[in-house]
């Protein structure tokens, strides 16, 4: 599975994250980052999108994350 990132906007208590899946032209959707809780939940979903595979790249967005590796312009994460 290929995903792929990019940072919205960063706030004092957020980081916002948009991703798509499979195709690096869409939106799938946003994800939440709360710095204070260290957890990523999903803002805005598309209708396609599937809620159970986008909650499988966390764990790889949180080590993006944590090497501060995202940033505006796209990244590609590889799964499987």
């Amino acid at each position: 599975m290929k995903w792929y990132v990019k940072l919205l906007k960063k706030e004092d208590a957020n980081i916002f994250i948009a991703y798509s899946y499979e195709k690096n032209s869409s939106c799938d959707g946003v994800l939440r980052y709360d710095k204070k809780k260290e957890d990523i939940s999903i803002e805005k979903m598309s209708d396609g999108a599937s809620k159970t595979a986008t909650e499988m790249v966390f764990g790889n967005i949180h080590v993006l994350l944590e090497k501060n590796e995202i940033t505006e312009n796209r990244k590609c994460i590889c799964i499987g």
